[in-house]
Protein backbone atom coordinates (compact mmCIF):
# COMPACT_ATOMS: atom_id res chain seq x y z
CA UNK A 1 0.00 0.00 0.00
CA UNK A 2 1.26 3.66 -0.67
CA UNK A 3 0.23 6.59 0.79
CA UNK A 4 0.80 10.36 -0.79
CA UNK A 5 1.00 14.05 0.67
CA UNK A 6 1.95 17.22 -0.47
CA UNK A 7 2.50 20.63 0.97
CA UNK A 8 3.60 23.92 -0.06
CA UNK A 9 5.94 25.92 2.31
CA UNK A 10 6.45 29.94 1.83
CA UNK A 11 10.41 29.32 2.95
CA UNK A 12 13.46 28.41 0.69
CA UNK A 13 13.81 25.01 0.27
CA UNK A 14 17.09 24.61 2.27
CA UNK A 15 15.80 26.44 5.21
CA UNK A 16 12.95 23.09 4.59
CA UNK A 17 16.02 20.20 4.13
CA UNK A 18 18.15 21.39 6.79
CA UNK A 19 15.38 20.59 9.42
CA UNK A 20 13.87 17.10 7.81
CA UNK A 21 17.88 16.17 7.12
CA UNK A 22 18.52 16.55 10.57
CA UNK A 23 17.52 12.61 11.58
CA UNK A 24 19.05 12.42 14.84
CA UNK A 25 17.12 15.79 16.21
CA UNK A 26 13.46 14.87 15.12
CA UNK A 27 12.45 16.17 18.30
CA UNK A 28 13.75 19.65 17.66
CA UNK A 29 10.72 20.06 15.25
CA UNK A 30 8.12 17.11 15.55
CA UNK A 31 6.33 15.65 18.82
CA UNK A 32 8.87 12.86 19.68
CA UNK A 33 10.95 12.20 22.58
CA UNK A 34 14.42 11.02 21.16
CA UNK A 35 15.55 7.75 23.12
CA UNK A 36 18.57 6.93 21.67
CA UNK A 37 20.42 7.20 18.28
CA UNK A 38 23.24 5.19 16.68
CA UNK A 39 25.94 6.61 13.68
CA UNK A 40 24.95 9.35 11.47
CA UNK A 41 24.07 9.41 7.82
CA UNK A 42 22.71 6.61 5.80
CA UNK A 43 22.44 3.57 8.20
CA UNK A 44 22.01 5.43 11.19
CA UNK A 45 19.00 4.79 13.53
CA UNK A 46 16.94 7.14 15.97
CA UNK A 47 14.88 5.24 18.41
CA UNK A 48 11.67 7.97 19.01
CA UNK A 49 8.74 7.83 21.79
CA UNK A 50 5.13 9.48 21.02
CA UNK A 51 3.31 10.80 23.61
CA UNK A 52 1.68 7.88 24.35
CA UNK A 53 4.14 6.03 25.16
CA UNK A 54 4.60 3.99 22.13
CA UNK A 55 8.24 3.37 21.10
CA UNK A 56 9.15 2.98 17.04
CA UNK A 57 13.06 2.76 16.18
CA UNK A 58 13.75 3.87 12.15
CA UNK A 59 16.71 3.88 10.16
CA UNK A 60 17.78 6.36 7.67
CA UNK A 61 18.24 4.87 4.09
CA UNK A 62 19.26 7.56 2.06
CA UNK A 63 19.68 11.18 2.34
CA UNK A 64 20.64 12.57 -0.48
CA UNK A 65 21.10 16.75 0.14
CA UNK A 66 21.61 17.76 -3.88
CA UNK A 67 18.01 15.90 -4.61
CA UNK A 68 16.67 17.33 -0.82
CA UNK A 69 15.44 13.38 -0.68
CA UNK A 70 15.48 11.66 2.72
CA UNK A 71 14.53 8.03 3.20
CA UNK A 72 13.65 5.85 5.79
CA UNK A 73 12.22 2.78 7.29
CA UNK A 74 10.61 0.98 10.41
CA UNK A 75 12.53 -1.32 12.22
CA UNK A 76 10.80 -4.42 13.45
CA UNK A 77 9.19 -4.40 16.24
CA UNK A 78 7.02 -1.83 14.37
CA UNK A 79 4.13 -1.38 17.00
CA UNK A 80 2.32 0.34 14.18
CA UNK A 81 -0.05 -2.05 11.67
CA UNK A 82 2.58 -1.39 8.99
CA UNK A 83 4.78 -3.81 7.55
CA UNK A 84 7.99 -3.30 5.68
CA UNK A 85 7.25 0.50 6.07
CA UNK A 86 9.63 3.52 4.36
CA UNK A 87 9.39 6.59 3.96
CA UNK A 88 10.32 9.29 1.66
CA UNK A 89 10.50 13.42 2.23
CA UNK A 90 11.29 15.05 -0.82
CA UNK A 91 11.69 18.91 -1.26
CA UNK A 92 11.46 20.65 -4.06
CA UNK A 93 12.16 24.40 -4.48
CA UNK A 94 9.29 26.14 -6.30
CA UNK A 95 10.79 29.42 -6.17
CA UNK A 96 13.91 31.20 -3.77
CA UNK A 97 11.10 31.17 -0.83
CA UNK A 98 8.53 28.61 -1.79
CA UNK A 99 9.01 25.13 -1.60
CA UNK A 100 6.91 21.99 -1.68
CA UNK A 101 7.03 18.83 0.32
CA UNK A 102 5.94 15.64 -0.86
CA UNK A 103 5.71 12.80 1.89
CA UNK A 104 4.80 9.28 1.08
CA UNK A 105 4.88 6.23 2.62
CA UNK A 106 4.39 2.22 1.81
CA UNK A 107 4.05 -0.57 3.61
CA UNK A 108 2.70 -4.07 3.64
CA UNK A 109 -0.34 -4.72 6.19
CA UNK A 110 -0.15 -7.82 8.60
CA UNK A 111 -2.39 -10.21 8.01
CA UNK A 112 -5.72 -9.23 9.99
CA UNK A 113 -5.44 -5.94 9.83
CA UNK A 114 -7.61 -3.02 8.29
CA UNK A 115 -5.23 -1.59 5.91
CA UNK A 116 -8.10 1.16 5.47
CA UNK A 117 -7.12 2.00 8.92
CA UNK A 118 -3.45 1.90 8.69
CA UNK A 119 -3.79 4.33 5.81
CA UNK A 120 -5.23 6.85 8.06
CA UNK A 121 -2.76 6.48 10.42
CA UNK A 122 -0.27 7.19 8.24
CA UNK A 123 -2.34 10.32 6.80
CA UNK A 124 -2.29 11.81 10.00
CA UNK A 125 1.08 11.30 11.35
CA UNK A 126 2.38 13.38 8.12
CA UNK A 127 -0.65 15.58 8.29
CA UNK A 128 0.38 16.07 11.83
CA UNK A 129 4.14 16.56 10.59
CA UNK A 130 3.75 19.42 8.46
CA UNK A 131 1.61 21.18 10.82
CA UNK A 132 4.63 21.13 13.03
CA UNK A 133 7.24 22.13 10.19
CA UNK A 134 4.98 25.01 9.50
CA UNK A 135 5.46 25.99 13.27
CA UNK A 136 8.95 25.11 13.19
CA UNK A 137 9.42 27.06 10.45
CA UNK A 138 7.47 30.27 11.42
CA UNK A 139 9.51 30.07 14.69
CA UNK A 140 7.22 29.25 17.21
CA UNK A 141 7.09 26.29 19.62
CA UNK A 142 3.69 24.12 19.42
CA UNK A 143 3.11 25.64 22.82
CA UNK A 144 3.36 29.50 21.69
CA UNK A 145 0.38 28.59 18.74
CA UNK A 146 -1.68 27.05 21.35
CA UNK A 147 -1.86 30.15 23.48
Amino acid sequence: RHIDISAEFVAPAIALWRIISDFQHIDRWAELKVISTTGSGPGSCRTVEMGSGIRVTERMVVCDETSMVLIYEALEPNPFPLRDYRSTMKIEALSSQRCRLDWSGSYVPPAGSDPVRADRLLQKIYEGGIALLRIHLAGKSAEQVAQ
